[in-house]
Formats: C-alpha cells, structure tokens, sequence
C-alpha cells in the first residue's frame, strides 16, 4: 500500500509540470556593435588615465589593446606628451572615414622624465628641472649616465642646459664636503658625473657613496678622561650631555664580559688607577672586540650613560670613523648595528 502511495504521488508531481512546446524559439536581446564600441573605448580611457599617471608619461606604443563592437582591431595613437586617444573604424569597417570612432584621453600630473624614449617633450622637461635646481632626475641606478643616454642629435641641447649646472656644481659639492653635508657632496658629485660622464666625478660620486650609504654621522669626539670628570661632577647634567652619539677616545684597559656574557671594554681616564670608564657592548659585538690590545688607542663610538660604583657606564658600539677635523673635536663616524 506504501509503494502505491508514492507511486500515485510521484505521478500526480509528473502531471503537474508545463512541458515546454516545441519549435519556439527563444528570444535574446540584440548587442548593437556601435554602442558596445561606445563602451569599449569609455572603458579604455579609464584605464588608461590610471596606466600613464602610474607610468608618469604617455607611453608611444601598447602592447595590448581591445577589439571594438565588431571583434576588429582598433588603432592607438600617442598625440603629445599628456594626451592619446584609442579609434574604432566603426560601422564600414573601413579606416579614416567618417563613421569612425575614437576616444581621446588627457594625463595630467605626469613626469615626462620617466620616458625611457627620448622625445622633445622629455627634453624639455629635464632642461626645465636642471634650470629650477632640480637634481633627482639624474640620479640612475644602472651605471649609465644621463649624458650617455641622449641621442647624439639633442646632445647639443642637452649640453647647453646643463651648462650651469655643471659650472656650479663642482664649488657646491666640495663646499657641501666640506661642512660634512656627505649626502649632498655625493648627489652633486653623481650629478655631475651624469651630465658631463667624466670619470673624476665618478670616482669622487663612488667615495663618497660608502660613507653615505653607511650613515655617517657628524659627533663629537671626546676624550675618555673628561667623560669621566664630567660625571663625576654632575651626573645629571653629563646623562644629558652624552644622550646623543659621541666618539669616545681612549687608551684601552681591559677587555672583558659581565656576568650575562655582554662584553665590554674599559678605558682609562688618565688619572688614577681605579678610575676609569666602562664601554658596554651587546654579545653581537664579541667577536669583533677580541683584536683590542691593552693601552691600545681606541675611539669607539658610544651614547648615554650612568655611574655604576663610581664609573661611568656607557652604551657603545664599534663603527668606521671617516673624518676627524683638525681640532680633534668632531668626527664623522658610521655606528655600527
């Protein structure tokens, strides 16, 4: 009775269903090619307003671009330095009629620098950035410099912008040198090796690469002896004095570890025989300190401090000292990590 049942109901679900008729056929919506076009190139323009503004120019070519409402190819055009536009040849299918169809796009805000063809509107641009002072566009990171990138028929143009430039130049990046500016005598130094490629810049640009690259600082240099009266006369004051970096000069004592492993090394002060200071280093450094030798003059650059049994404690680390001025006052000197 059971099976019956589901049967029956099984029938009664079957009988109830619209069998679709056959022969009729089903209705779908016609795309118009010109308005799919229409869209197409609106799309296109989009995106390329986003790609020239993240490329910082035009590009004179694409690799890829859509087909119109048709499936056939369309055509790109570069029109300036700002502007281009992307063209459908529209219902006849045949090119520079009336019926065609194009989309033009204007970029703003872009950086013609960034060109890596050198077009006028790129020339332009780098005499104009030369003449406002404007150096960053002949920083290049492939060993090439500006000048030898410019084809031989702008090279005269070329040269006669960056005429004063270069005459400048050169008193600039031995002043800026002078006043321990590094990082500014090494961009004018590149800067004039860009835009003349003679070697003697090159090599100055090179120099002083190391000592920027490495973060050169420009701090005091003092004796171990007088870090030690300082603290010895006022420790508050001499916590604030030595806060900041400073190169601690000093004829080595001892080289030893506390008795967590941290090494450190002791420097006489000059005076007694119990006074001294304690140049405290993070483990990373051990290996580096076991050249020291006792009474070995050594200038280590160091910071902050406190008085531990009557010593001074400081927080030191080994670095490279590339300068030190006549006065024996200021150095410029690489803190080591």
């Amino acid at each position: 009775m059971r099976i019956l049942l589901i049967l029956v109901a099984l029938l009664a679900v079957a009988c109830g269903r619209t069998t679709p008729k056959t022969g009729t056929p089903v209705q779908t919506k016609a795309v118009d090619p010109t308005f799919e076009t229409e869209k197409i190139l609106e799309n296109w323009a989009g995106q390329m307003y986003v790609m020239a503004k993240d490329l910082g120019y035009v590009p004179a070519n694409l690799n890829e671009i859509p087909a119109d409402g048709w499936g056939r190819s369309t055509r790109y055009a570069r029109i300036n330095a700002t502007t281009s536009n992307l063209c459908s040849a529209g219902l006849d299918g045949v090119w520079d009629t009336n019926d065609d169809t194009c989309q033009k796009v204007i970029s703003g805000n872009l950086n013609p620098t960034r060109n890596p063809d050198w077009t006028p509107a790129k020339m332009e641009a780098i005499c104009t950035m030369l003449k406002k002072g404007d150096i960053s566009m002949s920083m290049q990171t492939d060993g090439k410099s500006l000048l030898s990138r410019v084809p031989a028929e702008m090279k005269p143009e070329f040269i006669a912008c960056s005429q004063s430039v270069v005459i400048n130049g050169e008193q600039r990046a031995i002043e800026a040198e002078a006043a321990w500016d590094i990082h500014r005598a090494y961009i004018l130094y590149f800067l004039l090796w860009s835009l003349t490629d003679k070697p003697n810049w090159s090599s100055e640009a090179k120099r002083l690469e190391k000592w920027d690259q490495a973060g050169a600082k420009r701090i005091p240099v003092v004796r171990a002896g007088t870090v030690y009266k300082d603290f010895e006369s006022n420790e508050i004051a001499a916590e604030d004095k030595y806060k900041g970096w400073f190169l601690v000069v000093g004829n080595v004592r001892s080289v030893a570890t506390t008795f967590d492993g941290s090494p450190y090394v002791e420097m006489a002060t000059g005076t007694r025989e119990f006074r001294k200071i304690q140049c405290l280093f993070s483990p990373g450094f051990k290996s580096r300190l076991r050249v020291m030798k006792k009474d070995e003059q050594v200038q280590i650059p160091c910071r902050g401090g406190r008085r531990l049994i009557g010593n001074p404690v400081l927080e030191c680390r080994l670095g490279s000292t590339f300068l030190v001025n006549k006065d024996q006052t200021e150095a410029l000197v690489a803190v080591g990590d």
